[in-house]
């Protein structure tokens, strides 16, 4: 996860891409949201946190699953002058994933929901 966090900040795709699958719409949607930030001339600052996760082969020795809950930290996009101009909330969220084995992993799908916080 804090490969997410690490794109937004820096604009690097390289492993980003290299670990997204072709199907994965948050994957292409994420990319999307990079290429607008950084191009634009901006980044955003936030970190991520992962409070649980667990995995589970699904048999093939190749095909995975995992859950993790992450709390999305508050974040700032920075202009290149040093300016706010827009931020995040951040959050709690429950992010699962479909994931393959073959020299590398893929992410093939990731599912992300909100998860609220019990008062």
């Amino acid at each position: 996860m804090s490969l997410y966090a690490y794109v937004l900040a820096t604009g690097d795709l390289t492993e980003w891409d290299a670990m997204s699958g072709a199907a994965c719409d948050f994957c292409a949607n994420t990319r999307t949201q990079v290429d607008a930030l950084h191009g634009a001339g901006s980044r955003s600052l936030g970190g991520i946190t992962v409070l649980a996760a667990t995995a589970e082969d699904l048999g093939s020795n190749s095909w995975y699953s995992a859950r993790l809950t992450v709390r999305i930290e508050a974040s700032s996009d920075i202009d290149v002058n040093g300016k706010v101009v827009g931020t995040n909330g951040g959050g709690t969220y429950d992010v699962d994933l479909a994931m393959t084995w073959a020299d590398r992993w893929t992410i093939d799908s990731a599912g992300i929901v909100e998860t609220p916080i019990a008062q």
